[in-house]
C-alpha cells in the first residue's frame, strides 16, 4: 500500500529568537592582519543648554532682594526718624517755654514735623531744634543763680569770698566750657595756682512755668596764677542714685596745694525720698582727667592744719543700725590724715552715738556729745529700736591728733 507522505508547515522564526550563527572553518592566515595606524578622537563635551538661565534667575533674584532690603532700610530711618522726634517731645515743650522767657526765634513748623522725609528738610529741622536746645541750656547756664535750689545751696556750703569774679581771679584769660558758667575760683596756699570750676547745662526739662536744668556737669581747670597757662583739667558728672543726686564742689585746696577738696552738694530727691547721703571727696590736680573722686570723710567732718587733716563720724559694728533708708549710725569718731592718708579710730563704745561739737585749733581739743542706748525686755536691742530704747548723754573732748 503507497504510503502518505504528509507535508509539515513552515514555522517562521520569532522575532526573538536568534538565528544561530554557522561557524567557518578559519585559517590561521586569517587572523593576522597588517597593522593599521589609528587615531584616538576626543569628543568635546556639549555645553549645558541651561546655564544661561540659571545664571539670569540668579541675577533676578538678587536684584529683587536688594531692592527689598533698600526698601526695608528706608521703612526703619522714617520709623527712626519718628521715634527721635517723639523722644524730643519735652525738648520741644522746653523750647516752647524758653521762647516766652528769653525770646528765642520760633520754632514753629521745624521741630514738630516729620512731613520732610523725602527731600532733606527733616535734616534742616533737626538742625534747627539743635541750634534751639543749645540757646535753652546756654540761658539755662547763665541764669543758674535764679535756680533757688542750686544757688542758695552753693551759697552755704562754698565760701561767698571765693565766688566768681574774686579778688584773686577776676577773669583774665579766661574761657568758659561751650555753654558753661564760670561760678569759683579758689587760689592755693602758695598763691601761684588758681583752681577755676564752671558749671554747664547739658538737659533741659521743661517745668511748670519755664524750663529747668535736669542735668549738669562740672569742670575744674588749674591755672598759672601768673601767665594762667592751663595745667589740668577735670570733668564731673551729676551723680544719680535711685532716687537723689548730688554735685561735688571745691571746697578747699589740700595744705600741700596737691589735692583739691570736694564737698557734695544734694540735689532734689525723687519719690520715697533721697537714697545717697553727702560726703567729702579728694581729686589729685597731678592726674588730670583720668580719675575719679576718692572718698575722704562723710558730711560731719571736720578739719583742721589747713586740710592736711580730718575728724569724721561713720557707721559702727558695736551699735544697733536705723532701718534703711535711715542715717548712719555715727557710733565711731575717726580721724584721717589727708596727706598721708592714715586712719584711726579715736571713740567707738558699744549702743553709742556720737556728735561733733566744736574743734578748736588753738587749744588742739575737739568738744563731742555721746548718746548711750540701754535696751530691755519691752525694747530689745535690734535694729532700728533706738527711738524705745532708754537714752542718756554725756559731753567729752579729744585731743586732736
Amino acid at each position: 500500500m503507497p504510503r502518505k507522505i504528509s507535508a509539515k508547515k513552515v514555522v517562521k522564526p520569532s522575532m526573538t529568537t536568534k538565528p544561530t550563527p554557522i561557524l567557518m572553518p578559519v585559517l590561521e592566515e586569517t587572523l593576522i592582519m597588517p597593522p593599521v595606524a589609528t587615531k584616538t578622537v576626543v569628543p568635546t563635551p556639549k555645553k549645558p543648554q541651561y546655564r544661561t538661565g540659571v545664571l539670569w534667575s540668579l541675577f533676578a533674584f538678587f536684584l529683587a532682594a536688594g531692592i527689598f532690603a533698600m526698601a526695608c532700610m528706608v521703612y526703619q530711618t522714617k520709623v527712626n526718624l519718628g521715634f527721635v522726634m517723639e523722644e524730643n517731645g519735652e525738648l520741644r515743650e522746653a523750647v516752647r517755654l524758653m521762647q516766652m522767657r528769653a525770646n528765642l526765634p520760633s520754632a514753629s513748623g521745624t521741630v514738630t514735623t516729620v512731613s520732610g522725609l523725602s527731600d532733606g528738610s527733616l535734616s534742616a529741622a533737626l538742625k534747627s531744634a539743635q541750634d534751639l536746645q543749645n540757646q535753652v541750656l546756654q540761658q539755662l547756664s547763665a541764669d543758674w543763680k535764679n535756680d533757688a535750689e542750686l544757688s542758695n545751696a552753693v551759697g552755704v556750703i562754698l565760701d561767698e569770698k571765693y565766688l566768681f569774679p574774686n579778688e584773686f581771679d577776676i577773669g583774665e584769660k579766661n574761657f568758659p566750657p561751650t555753654n558753661g558758667f564760670h561760678y569759683y575760683s579758689l587760689q592755693s596756699n602758695k598763691g601761684d595756682k588758681i583752681l577755676r570750676a564752671y558749671l554747664t547745662c547739658t538737659e533741659a526739662i521743661a517745668g511748670t512755668d519755664a524750663p529747668v536744668c535736669g542735668k549738669w556737669e562740672e569742670e575744674f581747670r588749674v591755672y598759672d596764677a601768673k601767665t594762667y597757662a592751663l595745667e589740668s583739667f577735670l570733668v564731673l558728672q551729676e551723680v544719680h542714685g535711685a532716687n537723689s543726686g548730688y554735685l561735688s564742689m571745691p571746697l578747699a585746696w589740700s595744705k600741700n596745694d596737691q589735692l583739691i577738696i570736694l564737698k557734695d552738694l544734694m540735689l532734689s530727691p525723687g519719690a520715697g525720698g533721697g537714697s545717697a547721703t553727702p560726703a567729702y571727696w579728694t581729686v589729685d590736680i597731678s592726674k588730670g582727667s583720668e580719675q575719679k573722686p576718692v572718698f575722704l570723710a562723710t558730711d560731719s567732718a571736720l578739719f583742721y592744719d589747713a586740710f592736711s587733716k580730718v575728724i569724721y563720724l561713720d557707721q559702727g559694728d558695736k551699735s544697733v543700725r536705723y532701718i534703711q533708708p535711715g542715717p548712719r549710725n555715727n557710733s565711731k569718731i575717726i580721724y584721717k590724715n589727708i596727706l598721708g592718708g592714715q586712719t584711726k579710730v579715736l571713740h567707738e563704745d558699744p549702743d553709742t552715738e556720737y556728735k561733733l561739737e566744736v574743734l578748736n585749733e588753738d587749744d588742739g581739743v575737739l568738744t563731742y556729745t555721746a548718746t548711750k542706748f540701754t535696751f530691755d525686755d519691752e525694747c530689745q536691742r535690734a535694729d532700728g529700736n533706738q527711738d524705745c530704747a532708754e537714752k542718756a548723754t554725756t559731753r567729752g573732748e579729744i585731743t586732736l591728733p
